[in-house]
């Protein structure tokens, strides 16, 4: 039991052994919000009896997205669903940099095409989008402190001792032009718990296409990137 002095954080923190990152708390007392700023129960009206209707809100990565001149997002209204797509004839600008930070997440090839070399760039920088300068780069190379699937399919780093010379896994050159409609890649930074060391994979299709050795601390923060260059032109954005 807790007072009615006491604050709705601890009231909090008494239901939540352990919240989880990236979800956001609220509680219902009836039809109505609690302040969760409140510096005591009584002044939010709970009492000994009160029933509370605890609401869990996920942030999704790609939530208040910055984005480059060429790129154009929509949100579907039912399912919220996040598609972005390349606009214009060209094969640059349309860079996405989630404002989340996150370690893995996915997305879906929509539509391909033209007769552009080079495909999709996917990956993370470690650089707070609010420090990007504006308009953000047209290339996702451009971005400070990065780790990318570039846009010939392999591995590239500018962040601490990581370097294009790390890939352990070969996919061929460009094999990401062969990427087609309906293909999910799943872009991750993991640690293996076994040997410690911190790997940068791209899946496509639930099989590992790069994976290359990288030295990142787990406590920093990481966003998620994506280009949509030369062929790939449009895709859905999803959280892992």
């Amino acid at each position: 039991e807790l007072p009615a002095n006491a604050s709705v954080q601890e009231l909090m923190n008494a239901l939540l052994d352990s919240p989880k990152k990236g979800e956001i708390y609220k509680l219902l007392l009836g039809n109505n919000l609690i302040d969760m700023m409140a510096s005591s129960l009584s002044d939010t009206g709970i009492e000994y009896d009160s029933v509370l209707t605890l609401v869990v809100q996920r942030q999704r990565c790609w939530d208040g997205l910055l984005l480059g001149a060429n790129t154009h997002v929509t949100i579907a209204t039912s399912g919220g669903s996040m598609f972005a797509s390349r606009l214009g004839h060209g094969f640059q600008g349309a860079l996405l940099v989630g404002s989340h930070s996150v370690r893995a997440f996915r997305l879906r090839i929509l539509e391909t095409g033209g007769s552009w070399s080079g495909a999709l760039e996917v990956g993370f920088t470690a650089c707070n989008p609010r420090m990007l300068p504006q308009p953000v780069p047209g290339d996702a190379l451009a971005l400070p402190q990065h780790f990318l699937m570039d846009s010939t399919g392999t591995f590239t780093a500018n962040y601490g001792g990581s370097n294009s010379s790390q890939d352990i896994v070969s996919s061929g050159h460009n094999w990401s032009q062969r990427l087609c409609s309906g293909d999910v890649l799943r872009v991750s930074i993991e640690t293996s718990a076994g040997d410690g060391r911190t790997m940068f994979i791209v899946e496509a299709n639930e099989q590992v296409k790069v994976k290359a050795s990288i030295d990142v601390v787990q406590d920093v923060f990481l966003y998620p990137v994506v280009n949509l260059y030369g062929k790939t032109t449009s895709v859905e954005l999803l959280d892992d």
